[in-house]
This record gives C-alpha cells, sequence and structure tokens, in this order.
C-alpha cells in the first residue's frame, strides 16, 4: 500500500505518497532533503508493485517459456535468479541451428534481403534466463491487450565493449539506459542487418583475438512507424503515439534499417553466437 513517513514530531508529515483512484500517485514532500529521500523510497515502492503485479499476471495466465528450452519450467523456476547458456551441438540441435544461421545471414523483421552477412558462426549458446523471459513475456501480453498482437521479430544487437554473458545474467536484460544517445534519441537499437552491428563496430571483441560476439533478439515490436532521421529525431525519448517502435535507416543505405526501443523489455535476447572476425 503506499505509504508516509513521519517527523519525530508526529504531526509533521516529511513525506508521503497518495495513489489516485485514476492509477496516479501524488509524491508530497517537506524540503530538499525529504524530497531526495521520498523519491528513493518511491522508486523502491514502484519496483515492488511493478514486480507484484508481474507476479499475479504471471500466475493468472500461466506464463509460456519457449519449447526450445532443455528443460519445463515452473512458475518457482521463474521466480529463481540464475540464467543457463546452453551450447548448441551443430549435429544434434542441427534444425536449430540452421534457424539461427538463417536469422543472422539474412535480413529480419521488414528486411527481405538473404545471405548479406557470410562470416562462419564458431558457436551458437541459447539464453534461458526465466525471470528475464517472464517480464519480456508480460511485455508481450501488455502489447497483445494493447494493440491486438505483439508483433515479435527477430533482430540483432551488439554490445560493444561489454560482455553479452553480463547482459544475459542480468535480470533487466538489454537496457536502453545503458546505450548511447544515437540518430533516433536514447533506445535500444536492433539491426535487421547483422553487418550493421559487425562492421560499424558494435559487437563484443573476444579476448581471442579471433572471435566476435552479437546477441539474437526477439523483440516485442508492437506497431511499428518508419521515421527517416533528422535533428528532431535525435531528441526522442519515446515512440509518437500510437506506435511503440521506430524504423529508421541507421547508416545512410549501406546496412539496411534498425529497430528502436523506447520501453523496458521489450528484446530478449534469445541466442549468443559468437563468429571468426
Amino acid at each position: 500500500p503506499p505509504f508516509t513517513a513521519f517527523s519525530p514530531r508526529r504531526d509533521l508529515v516529511q513525506m508521503k505518497v497518495e495513489e489516485q483512484g485514476d492509477g496516479s500517485v501524488i509524491l508530497r514532500a517537506l524540503g530538499d532533503f525529504n524530497l531526495l529521500r521520498a523519491e528513493k523510497e518511491f522508486d523502491a515502492w514502484k519496483l515492488l508493485r511493478t514486480q507484484s503485479a508481474l507476479e499475479r499476471e504471471a500466475q493468472k495466465n500461466q506464463v509460456t517459456f519457449p519449447s526450445e528450452w532443455t528443460k519445463v519450467v515452473s512458475k518457482d523456476d521463474a521466480a529463481a535468479l540464475g540464467v543457463q547458456f546452453v551450447t548448441l551441438d551443430k549435429g544434434e540441435d542441427k534444425e536449430e541451428w540452421k534457424k539461427v544461421e538463417a536469422l543472422m545471414r539474412d535480413e529480419t523483421g521488414e528486411g527481405i534481403q538473404k545471405g548479406l552477412w557470410t562470416k562462419k558462426i564458431t558457436n551458437i549458446e541459447r539464453v534461458e534466463n526465466p525471470n528475464m523471459w517472464r517480464s519480456y513475456w508480460w511485455k508481450c501480453l501488455q502489447l497483445q491487450q494493447l494493440r491486438g498482437d505483439a508483433n515479435e521479430i527477430w533482430a540483432k544487437h551488439g554490445t560493444k565493449s561489454l560482455d553479452p554473458h553480463v547482459i544475459c545474467r542480468d535480470s533487466d536484460g538489454v537496457d536502453k539506459n545503458f546505450s548511447d544517445a544515437g540518430m533516433f534519441g536514447r533506445a535500444t537499437y536492433v539491426a535487421e542487418d547483422t553487418r550493421y552491428s559487425d562492421e560499424c563496430g558494435y559487437c563484443y571483441d573476444c579476448s581471442d583475438n579471433i572471435s566476435r560476439q552479437i546477441l539474437l533478439c526477439r523483440v516485442a515490436a508492437g506497431t511499428i512507424t518508419n521515421m527517416k532521421y533528422s535533428a528532431a529525431t535525435q531528441l526522442l525519448r519515446k515512440a509518437p503515439e500510437p506506435f511503440d517502435s521506430i524504423r529508421g535507416d541507421v547508416a545512410s543505405g549501406r546496412y539496411g534499417h534498425a529497430v528502436m526501443l523506447y520501453r523496458d523489455y521489450q528484446v530478449y535476447p534469445f541466442y549468443l553466437v559468437t563468429f571468426a572476425i
């Protein structure tokens, strides 16, 4: 429930959160110090509310985990921390390997060109993170309720100097707040063409100096609007209503388009792909 914090004088309210009937929240605080403290308290309170909502929705709708995963995941597993990196066997997992390879070589999303990226794939790891998947699944459910379709697509995401294993272990996953502001503002940028991430320096350079890594992601794109780069797009912080993501040319026509996501949990890193430089 909303909270109220009192000063040593019980008649003086230092800070107070009031939840309104329309779902909005009013935050009241006495003085700058209490305002800062109230903001931190409110962030923690908001996180708990979000987690509770996720849990209720998950229990109500029974989160569906990917059929490719190595085990049946229960709701108890979904509440547990941790992640598995399951290495695909090129022989035993032949069909899944071929699917991933095709998605890497071809344009994905709204792109239609085939066989553009030709480098040798040396390893594929399936990322099984129940906590992160639950958040992504819930975002898909939200979009389905709002738009009628989550419009899931495949796309690629490079992590530059950050080891992609770190991102995959985290419950928040691919987070726009750790991305640089680009041509379409601060967002999570995912590429339709693998060459864009690879040749423009967005892939992670492995310590062996002969390999790079990139994430192949499932993306809850929702409704997409196509936009051209301009001075105004650099300032974007969200997609214009009533859209959920933006598609635009980020490489002057050289490497197809990217899709920009502005909300949390719209991207799940499904595979971690290692390839030879």
